[in-house]
């Protein structure tokens, strides 16, 4: 049975890997030093956050977890700067088409913000927008961003796909995207091929329990 488990194991392993899709910097971990918590970056910015370009009209706000703490590292963009910005990246030559893929990031509010929703437009070329809600309240605080995870499906109809952040709302304060990740739709992830062998363990434990004991010689 553990061998079984190892063997499946290997197995996932090798099939969520066969076109695996690289986010650069999907945290916004590396980029620009940010001075006094956050960095307004104006629409057009494209080397402040590595691998994003910043979009207009407003530009966003770059932060770091001397404001606010991160869902993921230390580092978190508001997609509204002084008005409604986001931010952009192209992945190049990475999708299969006619693969189904899963965008996943997480979402939270200006902590200083009143509350109440506060949304964000998400898009991949090729594929629909989707506006994604996130409830503020006064539980919220810089210590406890109270982060959501949200996820948008999509099926590649090229290879190179642009993903798109935009904030919605008048500004300046407004949602905040953090963790930004894209796996093939149906491929189980590390997490859940550790439950399947911790599963399957317990499976010939339970199968070893009961197995009868042999007979006694005579």
């Amino acid at each position: 049975m553990r061998s079984f488990g190892l063997i499946l194991l290997a197995s996932l392993a090798m099939g969520s890997g066969a076109h695996a899709i690289t986010v650069t910097n999907g945290s916004f971990e590396q980029g620009a030093a940010i001075t006094g918590g956050f960095d307004l970056l104006s629409a057009g910015n494209n080397t402040s956050i590595t691998g994003w370009t910043v979009l207009g009209p407003g530009g966003v706000d770059y932060i770091d977890n001397s404001l606010w703490g991160a869902s993921d590292g230390a580092r978190s963009v508001e997609l509204l700067g002084v008005s409604p910005g986001g931010v952009e990246q192209v992945i190049t030559n990475q999708f299969v088409v006619g693969q189904k893929y899963i965008m996943r990031f997480d979402l939270s509010a200006n902590p200083f913000a009143f509350d109440g929703q506060y949304g964000a437009t998400v898009s991949v070329t090729g594929a629909a927008a989707v506006g994604y809600n996130y409830l503020k309240t006064a539980a919220n605080t810089p210590t406890n961003m109270l982060y959501q995870s949200f996820a948008y499906a999509f099926t590649a109809t090229s290879q190179t796909k642009t993903i798109a952040f935009v904030g919605n709302g008048n500004g300046p304060l407004g949602v905040v995207l953090d963790n930004v990740s894209i796996v093939e739709a149906g491929v189980p992830e590390p997490a859940s091929w550790a439950m399947l062998l911790a599963g399957f363990g317990l499976t010939g434990a339970m199968m070893r329990r009961r197995r009868p004991a042999p007979a006694a010689l005579r």
